[in-house]
């Protein structure tokens, strides 16, 4: 995987970890993985700390790999060639890339031997995926790609998230925080997801809704002028002022979790090219974590369904007319959802996501 540089710095943060701390890139890595980052995408071998089948790292988080150089008398520093190095190290029989659509033209730069298979992973929606033909399958949790399979040039493949039963330890009786909101907020790709989050900023300040607002804002605070056709200026702030006051720093791993778990709902929203199908992390983190999932109507993977293991909004109108109702019935509906959300577990867990992934590669050969 790549790093989200946020996330690495609150990460060393909360374990103490700086230039002085002496440490393994072998403890480094297990105490990512412990820590539950990306958790319901990382593949089941990796969570056996002993495992020979799988090596994991995130290739662009410096202080992991150098320490890896290191240990391993690899004297450049390029993240890149220790990248390359790793696989040379543990001669995979696939490699798995999650940093493809984001870091391009690896797999140009270093030849790996055709014996390898290589696939990467696409959970970027947009209009039209992002196609490598330098690998030979993209695995991808947004069904819709698998449409341009045809004319991408290689195959194309669903794998969904899925839910780590350790996870469930974070689910609280006690729920001090009503609604959860987090995730990345930027102008690019989530305009209709902002609104949401704006309008339910104020909701929270009119009905004193305790909401926990943990937002990734990627961009400083930008002001845009535009003159329309009938020659109006009209000023626009971004992020809103109420999302700068209100969101907290995001949180990621154990900490996100714990804050899911003390959580009575999350409120899920997609990206602006989302078709009628939804789906992502925040699903199966939320519901992983115990909390109650409130999320876009839409066509979603088999055994999510609205009303039995979450609740779907339709607009932003129907949003703030469900709330009221929902937080006035929180355990009824909890304890009602309750098998419908073991079942769903079951459905996806660590082990069938594995099996899924093995299935994949071997239509490859």
């Amino acid at each position: 995987m790549h790093k989200y540089p946020k996330h690495i710095a609150s990460f060393e943060k909360r374990y103490g970890i700086n230039e002085n701390t002496e440490i393994s890139f072998r403890d480094l890595r297990n105490l990512l993985i412990e820590d539950g980052f990306a958790a319901s995408y990382i593949l089941e071998p990796a969570f056996d700390k002993d495992s020979d089948e799988i090596f994991y790292t995130i290739w662009d988080y410096e202080r992991l790999q150098k320490l890896w150089a290191t240990e391993n008398n690899l004297k450049t520093e390029d993240l890149l060639e220790i990248k390359y190095a790793q696989i040379e190290y543990f001669k995979p029989d696939v490699f798995y890339d999650f940093s493809a659509v984001y870091y391009k033209n690896f797999l140009k730069r270093f030849t790996l031997p055709k014996s390898i298979r290589k696939v990467y992973w696409n959970g970027f929606i947009t209009a039209e995926p992002f196609i490598d033909q330098d690998y030979d399958a993209m695995i991808t949790l947004y069904r819709p790609f698998i449409d341009f399979q045809k004319r991408s040039g290689i195959r194309i493949f669903e794998l969904q998230p899925a839910f780590l039963e350790r996870l469930t330890i974070f689910d609280l009786d006690i729920k001090p925080i009503d609604l959860l909101i987090y995730g990345q907020f930027t102008e690019k790709y989530f305009k209709k997801r902002n609104a949401i989050f704006t309008e339910i900023v104020k909701y929270s300040k009119s009905s004193n809704l305790k909401l926990k607002l943990h937002l990734d804002i990627l961009q400083k605070p930008i002001i845009f002028l535009r003159v329309p056709f009938l020659g109006n200026i009209v000023f626009k702030s971004f992020p809103p002022k109420k999302i700068l006051k209100y969101s907290d720093r995001p949180i990621f791993g154990s900490e996100l979790y714990s804050t899911i778990g003390q959580s009575k709902y999350v409120l899920n929203a997609f990206p602006d090219h989302s078709s009628g199908f939804k789906s992502n992390m925040r699903m199966f983190e939320t519901l992983n974590c115990g909390s109650l999932l409130i999320s876009e109507a839409g066509s979603y993977p088999e055994g999510f369904v609205p009303g039995k293991n979450f609740i779907e909004y339709q607009d932003l109108t129907d949003l703030l007319k469900k709330l009221p109702e929902v937080f006035s019935q929180f355990k009824e509906l909890k304890d009602n959802m309750h098998p419908y959300v073991q079942n769903v577990m079951i459905t996806y867990t660590k082990r069938n996501q594995w099996t899924r992934f093995k299935s994949i590669i071997s239509q490859l050969y």
